[in-house]
């Protein structure tokens, strides 16, 4: 069952957000589109993979999902089964949170702290089982429940940490990347996922 959304859900401001991800030596660029129905998401530069998430028109709890393969130019159709399967989104809470889980945020509490980052305020969010640091397998949040948006995540798996800081903030979001992925690139090959894997 796809997780609950927020009683704001739909009335969240349109954003474009910029995330720096780091990983042991690994930095990324992430910038990400949301409307209160989609969510777009580029990680990496122009070229690299896109998502394209879309709210379902009639339970707006769940969610469906496109991958856009510039290599092998493709578009990989994921529905809300398949994203949950895949441990993309377990619905379209966890697309508008950004890739923040509902099981992830609602097992942290507020420590009481606070931070602005990108021009925002942002409570501080941890599951108060390390005083040095983020234990193997937890994380700490820097979150804004009011924007729904993550300012800053620090997790750790296998001994690497990792971090997810936002870096930039605006309420101007480039439709373009918002239309299906059949019309921006009607040269692609459109088919759901579990077909193309029986193909390739």
């Amino acid at each position: 069952m796809a997780p609950e959304l927020p009683a704001h859900a739909a009335g969240l401001s349109a954003l474009t957000v910029s995330y720096t991800r780091t990983a042991g030596a690994e930095v990324t660029r992430q910038v990400v589109s949301r409307t209160a129905t989609r969510v777009h998401v580029q990680t990496g530069p122009p070229g690299a993979p896109e998502w394209l998430f879309t709210r379902n028109p009639v339970d707006h709890r769940r969610a469906a999902g496109f991958f856009i393969d510039h290599r092998e130019r493709a578009v990989l159709v994921y529905d809300d089964t398949t994203l949950a399967r895949e441990g993309i989104a377990a619905g379209w809470r966890d697309v508008l949170a950004l890739g923040v889980s509902a099981d992830l945020l609602d097992g942290l509490k507020p420590t009481g702290a606070t931070a602005e980052i990108a021009g925002a305020t942002f409570a501080h969010l941890a599951d108060g089982d390390d005083d040095n640091g983020v234990a193997d397998g937890g994380a700490e949040v820097w979150w804004s429940d009011e924007l729904f948006v993550l300012g800053r995540m620090t997790s750790t798996a296998g001994g690497i940490v990792e971090t997810l800081e936002l870096t930039a903030m605006t309420t101007e979001v480039d439709p373009s990347l918002l239309a299906d992925p059949g019309a921006r690139y009607p040269q692609y090959l459109v088919e759901d996922l579990d077909d193309w894997g029986e193909e390739h």
